[in-house]
C-alpha cells in the first residue's frame, strides 16, 4: 500500500505541474471563440436595424478593429510569459494582464512539495528490501540434489535479508529451510531459534528447531532438546516427528521399553505408510533387547477377503464384554497381514497395565472412516476370554472377514 501511496502522490504532482499550461491554454483558446461569436453576432444585428448603409459599414469597420486589438493583445501576452519578460510589464501597471502568474507558481510549488512528500513516505516507511526476497517461499518445494544452486542463491538473499532486518520472522524461517537443505544444520538451528523468539508457541518452528538442533548434535538430545520436545508433546501429544526423535534417542540410551513406547505413540500418529514400516521395523527390533519381555499378547492380523486400501485397523485389548481398554494400536490395512504384541509398553496409561488384568477380550477391527469409534459397516473379530500367562506372550490369529447380514446368518442350536 505504501507504494501505491506514493505512485498517488506522484501522480498529484504531476497533475499540478501539468494544470496551469493546460489551464492558460484553455482560457486563451476560449477568450478567442467567445470575441469571434460577439462579433458575428454584432454584425448580424447591425444587418437587421434601421441605419444608413454607409453608417452600418463604418460600425462594421470599427468591430472589426476592436477584434483585432483584442486578439493582439492575448497573442502579446501569451509571448510574454512564455518569453519570462514579465517585470516591465507588471511595473508599467500591466498586472491585470497577468492574474494567474502568481496562481501558476504556486501550483508548481504545491507540485513540487507533493513529489518531495511521495519519495519521502516511499524511502521512510517503505520495506524497499522485502522486495529481493519475494518468492522465496518457493524454496519449501526446492530438492537439493536438483536446485542446490537456487537454494544456494536464496540462502544469500535471505541472510542478507534478516541482517538488514533482523525482525523478519518469515526471512529467518526460510534462512532455516536453505541451511537445512544444504546440510549446515548448526547455523539451521539458529535461524529457527532466532524464528521462536519472534514467534513464541508455533509448533511448526519448533518441530523444525528440534530437528535441527538434533541433527547439529549428530543425534544426542541435550536438556534444551528435551525441554523442546517436551513442551511440543504438550500441545500435540501425538507429534510423529518428535517422537520418532525420542525413540531413536532412548535406543541409543538402551532404555528399550522407553523407545517401545515412543515408537508405538509415533506410528498411530503417522499417516505415511512407508515411514509406519519403517517404523514397525524399528519396534521389532527394540524388542528384541528387552530382557525379560513383558507379559503380554501377540496378536496376528490376517485377512480372509479383500480389504479397503483407505481403512484403518485397530486392535484392542479390553476387559470382557467391553469397558476402558488396557491397549490399542493402530495400523493401516495395507500393512495386514501384520503381528502386534499387546503389553505393558502399548498400555493405554501406567495407571491401567495389562499385567494388572485378571481376564480380557481381543477386539480386531476394521474401520472403513480411520475412527475409534464402532461402525455398523466395521469388520470385526472378537477373541475368547484369555488370561496372561505367568511368563512370555500368548499368541492368537484374528482373521478378518467382512460382517455376515443377519438374514445370512446361521440359526443358533437351542433357539
Amino acid at each position: 500500500m505504501l507504494y501505491l501511496a506514493a505512485l498517488g502522490l506522484g501522480v498529484i504532482a504531476s497533475l499540478f505541474a501539468l494544470w496551469p499550461l493546460l489551464s492558460r491554454r484553455r482560457t486563451t483558446v476560449e477568450h478567442d471563440q467567445f470575441m469571434r461569436d460577439l462579433y458575428r453576432d454584432r454584425v448580424d444585428e447591425l444587418e437587421h436595424e434601421p441605419h444608413d448603409p454607409e453608417v452600418r459599414r463604418v460600425m462594421q469597420d470599427e468591430l472589426g478593429a476592436v477584434l483585432l486589438v483584442e486578439s493582439e493583445l492575448v497573442s502579446h501576452r501569451d509571448q510574454d510569459s512564455v518569453s519570462g519578460q514579465d517585470g516591465a510589464s507588471r511595473q508599467d501597471g500591466a498586472s491585470s494582464t497577468h492574474p494567474r502568474e502568481p496562481a501558476k507558481a504556486l501550483m508548481f510549488a504545491i507540485a513540487f512539495a507533493t513529489l518531495v512528500m511521495g519519495y519521502a513516505v516511499y524511502w521512510t516507511s517503505a520495506d524497499v528490501g522485502q522486495l529481493d526476497v519475494v518468492g522465496a517461499e518457493d524454496i519449501m518445494m526446492m530438492s537439493p540434489d536438483t536446485h542446490r544452486a537456487l537454494i544456494e542463491n536464496w540462502s544469500q538473499r535471505l541472510a542478507q535479508r534478516v541482517q538488514d532486518e533482523p525482525d523478519d520472522a518469515k526471512s529467518w524461517y526460510l534462512l532455516g529451510h536453505t541451511y537445512l537443505k544444504l546440510g549446515g544444520y548448526q547455523q539451521a538451528a539458529q535461524a529457527f531459534a532466532s524464528t521462536h523468539h519472534l514467534v513464541e508457541q508455533d509448533l511448526t518452528v519448533q518441530v523444525y528447531w528440534l530437528q535441527a538442533r538434533y541433527l547439529a548434535a549428530q543425534g544426542q538430545m541435550d536438556d534444551v532438546s528435551v525441554k523442546l520436545a517436551q513442551e511440543i508433546l504438550a500441545e500435540d501429544p501425538s507429534n510423529s516427528g518428535v517422537l520418532e526423535i525420542l525413540a531413536f534417542d532412548a535406543s541409543a540410551q538402551g532404555a528399550s521399553a522407553e523407545a517401545i513406547g515412543y515408537l508405538n505413540r509415533a506410528m498411530q500418529g503417522s499417516r505415511d505408510l512407508s515411514r509406519q514400516a519403517a517404523l514397525a521395523a524399528a519396534l521389532r527390533q527394540a524388542r528384541e533387547f528387552l530382557d525379560p519381555a513383558p507379559r503380554g499378547v501377540e496378536v496376528e492380523v490376517t485377512a480372509n477377503h479383500p480389504l479397503p486400501n483407505t481403512a484403518t485397523i485397530f486392535v484392542i485389548v479390553r476387559p470382557l464384554g467391553g469397558g476402558m481398554p488396557y491397549a490399542v494400536v493402530r495400523r493401516p490395512a495395507l500393512m495386514v497381514p501384520f503381528t502386534v504384541t499387546m503389553d505393558d509398553l502399548v498400555s493405554m496409561s501406567g495407571e491401567r497395565n495389562l499385567s494388572s488384568a485378571d481376564e480380557f477380550e481381543v477386539v480386531v477391527r476394521l474401520s472403513r472412516s480411520g475412527t475409534a469409534m464402532a461402525e455398523s459397516d466395521d469388520w470385526q473379530w472378537l477373541s475368547e476370554p484369555m488370561k496372561l500367562a505367568p511368563t512370555g506372550s500368548l499368541s492368537v490369529t484374528a482373521g478378518l472377514a467382512p460382517p455376515v447380514p443377519a438374514m445370512e446368518r446361521p440359526p443358533v442350536p437351542g433357539r
